[in-house]
């Protein structure tokens, strides 16, 4: 390692791209996650892409983005990963801000980095 380097320090700015899960996030409790909805929608109208993924697979998340009505918010719907082939091998998630879901909670506002 370089001296002065931080290995927890992000080297890139924020992807504008914003992967939802299914399960206990879109869904809670069986019931769509209406606060998660209306906040997704206020990402996509300040320019992020959204994908909604489930570890279940595509065919439930596409139910799922249907039951919500929210098939037209994401720009693709698909399942989690079983493998990711990356050379940070699980290094890679440094680079990704996890977004906490609280029921009724009002979700924060991201700013997309334009570097």
């Amino acid at each position: 390692m370089r001296a002065g380097v931080n290995p927890g320090a992000r080297r890139y700015a924020p992807a504008a791209a914003i992967y939802v899960d299914v399960d206990a996030t879109l869904l809670l409790g069986g019931c769509v996650n209406t606060t998660l909805v209306a906040w997704c929608r206020r990402q996509k109208a300040a320019g992020y892409s959204l994908v909604l993924w489930s570890s279940r697979g595509e065919a439930h998340a596409r139910r799922a983005a249907k039951r919500a009505g929210a098939v037209d918010l994401f720009d693709a719907i698909l399942s989690k990963p079983g493998y990711v082939v990356d050379d940070k091998q699980t290094r890679w998630m440094q680079y990704v801000t996890t977004v906490p879901v609280v029921p009724d909670a009002d979700l924060p506002a991201l700013q997309v980095d334009e570097a």
